[in-house]
């Protein structure tokens, strides 16, 4: 069970990045350059 979990989440992380790499990609670049700065 707990496996599938693991399996369930990276599957959800990679559906939110293309959301987001979809849309908001200057915030997204703007976010990334801040915590790379860091």
């Amino acid at each position: 069970m707990a496996k599938s979990q693991q399996t369930f989440n990276k599957l959800e992380r990679e559906k939110n990045k293309a959301k987001k790499k979809r849309g908001k990609t200057k915030k997204n670049a703007s976010s990334q350059r801040s915590k790379s700065s860091r």
